[in-house]
């Protein structure tokens, strides 16, 4: 579905995503949003919440880009949203850039009793996967839970843009359990 291999002779082709096995067809996620709502989604003063420009399902997405290096942000305690036990997470999205991008897609989990301290920092870069212009990819990424992630350790979710000269948006976000 997302993998593939890539002959080394084709000039420009951009890696593919590596293929994480299938969830079960009948997995509910954990949280999911076509940003026709925004629970549990925040973001600073200022800060336009949603785009119009472009969007996979519904009306809205996420953006990032030129003046906004940080979309929303998804942020919960891991309580909240994942039962508990659970020790594998898949995110999944669909991209869609005007341009080549290096943004990223970001799964972060903190931890309120350090001061913040990351215990979990997965990034999706998604210009080595998000590579025509103008369409939407799926992306994903499967991060493994720590020992010492407790229920109120915080669950964060945005796309951050730091050198952002176009645009990219993000809808049908999801969290799944891979147990």
């Amino acid at each position: 579905m997302l993998g593939g291999v890539c002959s080394s002779l084709l000039i420009g082709c951009a890696p593919q995503q590596p293929e994480l096995p299938p969830l079960p067809p009948d997995r509910q996620p954990l949280m999911s949003s076509s940003f026709e709502g925004v629970a549990g989604w925040s973001a600073p003063a200022n800060l336009p919440l949603l785009s119009l420009e472009h969007a996979r399902t519904g009306r809205y997405s996420l953006k990032a880009g030129r003046g906004l290096e940080y979309s929303l942000s998804y942020g919960a305690a891991l309580g909240a949203v994942v039962p508990a036990g659970t020790r594998r997470l898949r995110l999944t999205a669909w991209a869609y850039t005007e341009r080549p991008t290096d943004a990223m897609l970001v799964l972060q989990l903190l931890d309120p009793a350090q001061e913040g301290r990351s215990l979990v920092y997965e990034k999706i870069e998604l210009g080595r996967y998000v590579t025509k212009s103008g369409e939407w990819t799926p992306v994903a990424i499967s991060t493994q839970l720590p020992a010492d992630a407790r229920p109120e350790s915080q669950l964060k979710i945005y796309l951050w843009y730091p050198n952002a000269l176009n645009n990219i948006y993000l809808d049908d976000v999801a969290l799944f359990s891979e147990e």
